[in-house]
């Protein structure tokens, strides 16, 4: 076959492939543009959808970011009224710091219900949750232990194999041996004390079973937790604390 026929062959079959898809563009163009607006507006809802979720996590950020400010905010004593010479003159007041609490207390209900509103508007991301466990952790220091073992439970529900889960477990433990559940807060402490994978130490975990172990009346298992962190935690913080603890235990056997 010559070259010139190859060539014509070739144009030939071109020219039927660009035929045949310009006869099906006719046949089906009203398809394929409809095809083709659906992915359009499915892209465009997917972007939307994104911004709209970023929009909501900055939002909670800025939430969760203002409950934290609030939550370290100087506390500036009000001015003493009585008069150091008892001259009865009153005492210069203190200057005014924008942002600032009177008392500490005051300062941890504001900002406890700033946890908790960002917590209860962003449910179901990280900042709901770290807000979450922030409002157990003030709850529990104004004495709301109630309070503070319902927000320690809901962020274990969410993430209980996590960090904030494992800390939420140990702070509910703690709410509990404060409110005299001791049955409860031993068998929180003695779980987590065995969870060796957690990134808590368990010297310290092992020194707050003792306490309650004390406060329970379990002076035996008291001692032998607080021996334990002798024995096996040579490096650890709570050394001096067991050590005083086990002194107070001997000093009392001997009376």
């Amino acid at each position: 076959m010559k070259r010139s026929d190859r060539r014509h062959l070739k144009e030939n079959a071109l020219g039927t492939v660009l035929v045949s898809l310009e006869n099906r563009f006719r046949g089906h163009g009203r398809a394929l543009i409809f095809c083709g607006l659906v992915v359009l507006v499915g892209f465009v809802v997917i972007v939307k959808y994104l911004d709209l979720q970023n929009e909501k996590e900055f939002a909670g950020t800025q939430m969760l970011a203002e409950a934290m400010i609030t939550a370290t905010a100087p506390i500036v004593l009000p001015p003493d009224t009585s008069s150091a010479d008892g001259s009865g003159a009153l005492s210069a007041p203190a200057s005014f710091q924008p942002g600032s609490y009177t008392s500490g207390v005051r300062r941890a209900k504001v900002a406890l219900q700033q946890f908790i509103e960002t917590a209860d508007a962003h449910p179901a991301n990280r900042v709901g949750l770290v807000a979450r466990y922030y409002a157990a952790t003030t709850a529990s220091s104004l004495g709301q232990r109630e309070e503070a073992i319902q927000h320690y439970q809901m962020v274990i529900e969410s993430e209980g194999n996590g960090i904030y889960g494992e800390m939420a477990q140990l702070g509910m433990a703690e709410a509990q041996m404060h409110s005299g559940n001791y049955a409860e807060a031993t068998e929180i402490f003695e779980a987590s004390s065995k969870q060796v994978e957690w990134d808590i130490p368990v010297d310290g975990v092992l020194f707050e079973l003792g306490k309650t172990y004390l406060l329970s009346g379990q002076s035996d298992q008291a001692q032998a937790t607080f021996t334990r962190i002798i024995a096996e935690f040579p490096e650890s913080l709570f050394q001096t604390d067991a050590q005083a603890e086990l002194d107070k235990l001997g000093s009392s056997e001997n009376e």
